[in-house]
Formats: structure tokens, sequence, C-alpha cells
């Protein structure tokens, strides 16, 4: 059994050079990518954009510009990995999510949440990074966003929790580190 794509001509052929294509823009591979992070919420964020675009509520770059970002890449990749054929898939987490976020119009806007929302704001700033922080403005937002991202430390610490006692119930892992490097100075 052959696969093809019906929307490439059968005596076509796309130049590849380390997996970029400057002249084409007309196909989307979502997941094709090496985040140094989770592959899924990149994925999703990839779907979202291609989504944007395909709707019509987002548009592309100027292909001069996505030229530039290719380039820009590649550069960065070439300084920061190994050169092989390999690395041209990887991109940082944070960074590739915030760049998708702010063309689809969903990245969170810190500044704003500092004023209005002073709790969220330091959780988006000093917390770990969550998928969700994503769904709290712009198109398909989630009303459960801002409380999801509110109790991800509760959940997460407790989690990790073998057995709930009163003693275990009443302090965070930290506290015992301190307390176990106190008696160790003893």
């Amino acid at each position: 059994m052959t696969h093809t794509f019906s929307l490439i001509l059968a005596s076509f052929i796309i130049f590849l050079k380390h997996n970029y294509s400057h002249l084409q823009n007309t196909l989307a591979v979502i997941g094709l990518i090496q985040p140094i992070g989770s592959i899924m919420p990149v994925s999703e964020m990839q779907s979202r954009f291609y989504c944007e675009v395909f709707a019509g509520h987002c548009k592309l770059p100027a292909i001069d510009k996505m030229k530039k970002d290719v380039e820009r890449r590649r550069v960065q990749t070439e300084k920061r990995f190994l050169k092989s054929r390999r690395h041209t898939l990887e991109v940082d987490y944070a960074t590739y999510m915030d760049e998708l976020a702010k063309m689809v119009g969903v990245k969170p806007n810190l500044l704003k949440y500092w004023f209005t929302d002073p709790r969220l704001a330091y959780i988006l700033l000093f917390e770990g990074l969550a998928p969700y922080q994503f769904r709290l403005n712009g198109p398909h937002a989630w009303v459960g966003a801002r409380d999801a991202l509110l109790g991800m430390a509760r959940r997460t610490f407790e989690n990790s929790r073998t057995r709930q006692t009163a003693e275990t119930m009443k302090s965070k892992p930290i506290n015992k580190f301190l307390y176990y490097l106190n008696m160790m100075k003893s």
C-alpha cells in the first residue's frame, strides 16, 4: 500500500534542506517537532494555530518574514546543538509556545494580570508552565483555566504524598528538607 498526498503533484518534489522548505507554505505537519519539554501541548498549540489560519482568523507572516525566521532558527540551532539532521527539530518549549500563543492571540498578558489578578500573575510568572495558561483568554478560552492554574501546586504536591497522616498534612517537603538540614548541622 502506498501513501500519497493528493494536494502534492505526483511529479513535484519539494526540496528540503535540513527539514526546511523556503518556498512552500501550504502544508502543515503537526507534531513533527522535538521540544525540550512536553510534545503534546506543543502539538495542540500548532493545531490551534493551523485552525485559526485555516478559518481566516489569523494570517501567516509574509514570505520574506518567514524566510528570515527560518534562517534565525537555523543559526540558533547550529549554535545550541550538535550539527546533525536530528537537531533541526529541536525547539525550546517555553519560547516556542509563547511565539505560537502570540500569533494565535492566546498569550497571557502578565502586566494586565498583575493589576487585575495578582495571584494568577504570580503563578504565571513564578510557577510551572502549564498548557492551560493558554486557555485563559483568546479563541477557545476555558473558564476553568484560572482555577486549574491556582490549584496546580496543590494537586502536584498532594499527588506526591505517600500517605496522609497528621504529620504529612501539616508539613511540606521543603520544611522537612530544612528540618533535616538543620539536624545535620547540630
